[in-house]
């Protein structure tokens, strides 16, 4: 059961980490420098398949703790390994397409995990809470079964493809006690969440 709270603010998890007696100014100059370096991390859309980089790179930037990756690809599988490298956030990315797998194997390390699930089912999501899970995997019938099953298990779920109505998104993001859509670039992505007011933040 995911407990409200489990996960750090950003500031508190970031201030816990460092001099607490240092000035209020230079901890601030600190978090913008480090922000800005994860924004870049992500980078800008380039195409079609990374339209989710500026909602994903929110939600990892406004949250701390593990990651949930389901499906790898250019867009995310990268920017959130570079995440786990330089930050010591945990990543867990999954995908049940071998080739998926075998073009990203090399990124495996203690903070990032990448396997390989010969089903959905079989993907770990109850055995941790996470602060960010994404979900961009196929087939599209499965996203929503597996959204459900992280609805109170992670902080903020980020969901690819959102304007597609072969997904079945309808009912269960609407489930959810708060939601972000961001529709700057097609396909959209959306933000939702039954522990945090993501409607209150701008992509």
């Amino acid at each position: 059961m995911f407990v409200p709270g489990y996960f750090y603010t950003r500031v508190a998890s970031f201030t816990s980490t460092i001099d607490q007696s240092l000035p209020v100014t230079y901890v601030a100059r600190t978090m913008d420098q480090r922000e800005a370096k994860i924004r870049s991390v992500f980078g800008t859309v380039t195409n079609a398949y990374d339209t989710h980089r500026p909602a994903l790179c929110e939600a990892v930037v406004k949250t701390s703790g593990a990651i949930l990756e389901l499906g790898m690809g250019e867009g995310s599988t990268r920017a959130l390994h570079s995440v786990a490298e330089e930050y010591g956030r945990i990543v867990h990315s999954y995908d049940h397409g071998l080739e998926w797998v075998s073009r990203y194997e090399s990124l495996r390390s203690p903070n990032h995990e990448i396997a390989y699930v010969a089903t959905w089912d079989d993907c770990p999501i109850e055995s941790a809470e996470w602060s960010v899970a994404f979900v961009d995997h196929a087939p599209a019938e499965r996203r929503r079964i597996d959204i459900a099953r992280l609805a109170h298990r992670a902080q903020v779920i980020v969901v690819h493809d959102t304007e597609s109505p072969i997904y079945g998104y309808d009912e269960i993001l609407a489930s959810f006690a708060h939601r972000l859509d961001y529709r700057a670039v097609s396909p959209w992505t959306t933000l939702v969440s039954n522990f945090v007011d993501v409607s209150r933040w701008t992509i």
